[in-house]
């Protein structure tokens, strides 16, 4: 009885595989983000628009994985895990990592472009309002209802931090202004990436359909 309970208890190695295989993603974003807040690399990492005029270009990816502080890191890692928990099935996992690149880029490229008063920037928070955003649009088919409130509710949330102010309290404990503009320029990039990927699908699946033998 007690090794029947244990092996109920613990998961096998099958197990364990496949509950890493679920979560490393999120996970290995996790701990480089960490690493990094450790190390103390926020300013030598972070978007600066004039280190860009320089040609360190790699801030433009950078930026999004160093933060201001162990809270505001800790605030979008948990907002990650929430995201991943609940639809991590929505994307496989070279989906996911084109959905971070994208909305990556599209926060620090618009920033750049679009944004100039804006002088630095750190955070997953653009990143998470694209995945918030590109998982709406992908859920629409299978459930309108939950896909149109992220979708919108999302989009409608960064305007109104561009138009009217962050909401109160959203810099609570994080030392700087939050930057909307950000958020914005996220859930474009995750608009960007749902449609591209559903004209990716939509073209896979006429070429598996026009590739089977006709009987």
């Amino acid at each position: 009885m007690l090794i029947a309970s244990a092996s109920r208890r613990w998961p096998d190695g099958r197990g364990m595989c496949a509950l890493w295989a679920r979560w490393r993603f999120p996970v290995c974003i996790a701990l480089v983000a960490a690493a990094l807040q450790a190390a103390g690399w926020n300013e030598a990492l972070r978007y600066e628009s004039a280190a860009l005029a320089h040609g360190q270009w790699w801030r433009l990816l950078s930026a999004n994985f160093v933060h201001l502080g162990w809270v505001h890191l800790v605030r979008d890692l948990a907002a990650l895990f929430i995201i991943w928990l609940g639809f991590s099935d929505c994307l496989g996992e070279r989906a996911w990592a084109g959905l971070f690149l994208c909305t990556a880029l599209a926060v620090t490229v618009g920033l750049y472009l679009f944004v100039p008063h804006v002088h630095w920037y750190v955070g997953l928070s653009g990143i998470l309002y694209g995945c918030v955003v590109c998982v709406g649009l992908l859920l629409w088919s299978s459930r309108p209802w939950l896909g149109t409130a992220m979708a919108v509710g999302a989009t409608a949330l960064a305007l109104y931090g561009v138009l009217a102010g962050p909401l109160p309290g959203q810099a609570l404990g994080l030392g700087a202004r939050v930057i909307p503009q950000a958020h914005l320029l996220g859930a474009i990039g995750g608009l960007g990436f749902a449609l591209a990927y559903a004209l990716w699908r939509r073209r896979k699946a006429s070429a598996r359909a026009s590739e089977a033998p006709h009987r």
